[in-house]
């Protein structure tokens, strides 16, 4: 009985290895090769889990993620006196032409990307060339703020070009009286953002 069980955990074990991995065609197996031993039961292996693999793997093909590189950056941020640790700041410097190729939905993918760095960034900013940029408050892609970036190490806005607004088709830039800044309909970038 102890010798059958012995044989079917080890076939388990090496379906589970051929059942792992990518998705290449892999010869059929034709033939396992079983082998015993009167040795004591074997431990179980833990299992592995590799969905953070996976994850990490659709994140780095995803295009946002390819077109602003590293968006783990972060920045300490301290009181206004320096003496206490406030939190960090996360931000990435980007082109902004390839930015505003980006499509609806792709835009949305990076939203839900940095709405995800909330957990250990307190703001998250996407910093342009030409010294303007996007912060996200929180890491909330409710409503990110577009304009002047400071130069200093916080990337914040110092001043702001409007407030950016999910239509549900195309994204928008909003006014201090939250009308949009044109009346482009752009499914790519933000309309507004020049």
């Amino acid at each position: 009985m102890k010798k059958h069980i012995m044989i079917l955990a080890v076939i388990v074990c090496c379906l589970s290895l051929f059942g792992c991995g990518d998705s290449q065609e892999q010869e059929p197996v034709s033939e396992i090769a079983v082998t015993t031993s009167p040795t004591p039961e074997a431990a179980e292996e833990p299992e592995v889990d590799n969905s953070e693999i996976r994850i990490q793997k659709q994140r780095e093909e995803s295009i946002p993620y390819q077109l602003l590189g590293n968006l783990e950056s972060s920045k300490e941020i301290k009181s206004g006196d320096g003496s206490k640790h406030i939190g960090y700041n996360g931000y990435v410097k980007a082109n902004k032409s390839d930015f505003m190729a980006l499509s609806y939905k792709e835009i949305q993918e990076l939203n839900a990307y940095i709405e995800g760095l909330g957990e250990k960034e307190n703001y998250f900013t996407i910093v342009f060339e030409d010294g303007t940029g996007i912060v996200y408050a929180g890491c909330s892609a409710l409503f990110p703020d577009y304009g002047k970036i400071s130069g200093d190490y916080e990337y914040v806005i110092t001043d702001s070009y409007g407030i950016i607004s999910d239509t549900g088709s195309y994204f928008v830039l909003l006014d201090d009286n939250d009308q949009p800044i044109t009346e482009d309909t752009n499914p790519f970038g933000v309309n507004g953002i020049q």
